[in-house]
């Protein structure tokens, strides 16, 4: 297997195991979530790659800074900063 892979794969896994969430987008649609942000929003990997655009789990007072947000990402794939939102649970 490539190296770049398994390190890949052992970051995520890390970044999961403490707990953080990580989600990968294209265009505001979750490409990747790990296991650690499924257990935040309470929704499965397959209902939220479903969902039409990640800023739907958005509470409604946060929605726009979050499309806000997603959207000075771009395509540059430089990220500076930090980006919270509040979401909603799946309960």
């Amino acid at each position: 297997m490539n190296p770049q892979i398994v390190f890949n794969e052992t970051l995520l896994k890390a970044l999961s195991d403490l707990g953080e969430g990580l989600l990968i987008l294209e265009d505001g649609h979750l490409l990747y979530c790990n296991e650690a942000f499924c257990k935040i929003s309470g929704y499965g990997m397959t209902e939220l790659v479903g969902l039409p655009i990640i800023c739907d789990l958005a509470l409604p007072q946060a929605r726009s800074a979050l499309e806000e947000q997603i959207g000075h990402l771009g395509s540059d794939y430089s990220v500076e900063g930090c980006y919270e939102t509040a979401i909603r649970h799946a309960s």
